[in-house]
């Protein structure tokens, strides 16, 4: 078998699946300088498959990728960048600069340490001291530890839990124009029955590109039976990047029975109205399969590889390569837009 040869034995097309197997081939190909094969080898090692996981590993062969100007690669270098998953922190001296100008009454560092303590960031996770910085901060006016307030009060932690004041705070984060908090303020009025409400807020939210907030304006859409209006909220929730309505759209492309859809992805078959609204087409299967299965943080990546390469199989050559261009400019474009201040 040629090394630069595409694998198959991961995607069981012909051969049994064996990551162990393909990461060999993948990696003899990804020390020739293929540019694809070190993404797949990437992933693999993203997610621990066929090789041990190793996200430096991962770093560093996407790295690779980017220099010979692979988009997927800068793609999902974009997306660890935005995480701040792409450097290596030292937590004990930026936890000591942070209590430094915190104590000069820095709010934006009382919620910085919040936030280190709610994650468990250089320090043993503590909720109660988590809440204790963040409410410093909130009382300044801080709107991203206000949110925070309302989501630890949401679910007890540090705190007694109190709905009460989780409304109080989220309110006052949504009122600063946090989307994450209007979006909560939409989930409280739609468990209150005032579904309008909810949209109003939903609708604040997405104004300001909060992806979750064009979701769930489908979702109430959908729940409505309004398809088509649902499966537009949802089709733009994919375009700007949500995994779950991408995984949708893959599957309500791909097929029109739950026989046909690998079993764990059967949920998205009736998500988004796509089962109303949508007819099976492969190349807008295909398209929207590689799309989310591109995505570091997609945990239906096997199943979404299935899908891609069963639609591929039913494809003329010139509308496969139709779709990989779509695909390779829609993960470029992106890809430009995360990294484009």
């Amino acid at each position: 078998m040629d090394s630069n040869q595409r694998y198959a034995s991961p995607k069981g097309l012909g051969v049994p699946r064996d990551y162990t197997v393909a990461a060999r081939w993948i990696q003899k190909a990804a020390d020739q300088g293929n540019e694809w094969a070190q993404c797949d080898l990437a992933m693999l090692y993203r997610w621990g498959r066929g090789v041990t996981q190793d996200f430096q590993k991962t770093i560093r062969l996407y790295q690779k990728a980017n220099e010979r100007g692979n988009a997927l690669a800068r793609y999902n270098l974009a997306l660890l960048h935005e995480e701040g998953l792409d450097t290596p922190r030292n937590f004990t001296e930026e936890m000591d600069q942070l209590r430094q100008e915190a104590d000069r009454g820095d709010a934006k560092a009382q919620y910085r340490i919040g936030k280190m303590y709610e994650d468990s960031l250089g320090v043993p996770q503590d909720y109660s001291q988590a809440v204790y910085w963040y409410r410093m901060a909130a009382e300044h006016g801080i709107a991203e530890a206000q949110y925070a307030l309302g989501s630890l009060n949401s679910l007890g932690l540090g705190v007694r839990q109190d709905v009460a004041q989780e409304e109080i705070w989220y309110r006052k984060a949504a009122d600063q124009g946090l989307a994450g908090a209007q979006v909560s303020v939409g989930d409280i009025e739609f468990s209150k029955g005032n579904q309008f409400e909810a949209i109003k807020w939903y609708l604040k939210a997405a104004e300001r590109g909060d992806v979750d907030a064009v979701t769930k304006a489908g979702h109430l859409y959908l729940n409505g039976k309004d398809y088509l209006e649902a499966f537009r909220w949802f089709q733009n929730s994919a375009y700007r990047g949500d995994i779950w309505a991408q995984n949708c759209l893959a599957v309500g492309y791909f097929v029109k029975t739950e026989e046909q859809v690998p079993k764990d992805m059967r949920v998205y078959l009736s998500f988004g109205g796509c089962d109303h609204v949508v007819s099976p087409d492969p190349v807008s299967a295909y398209e929207w399969a590689s799309v989310a299965a591109a995505s570091p943080k997609n945990l239906a990546y096997d199943d979404l590889i299935e899908i891609r390469d069963k639609a591929a199989m039913s494809l003329r050559p010139s509308e496969l390569d139709a779709a990989r261009q779509w695909v390779r400019q829609w993960k470029a474009t992106l890809a430009t837009a995360l990294t484009t201040p």
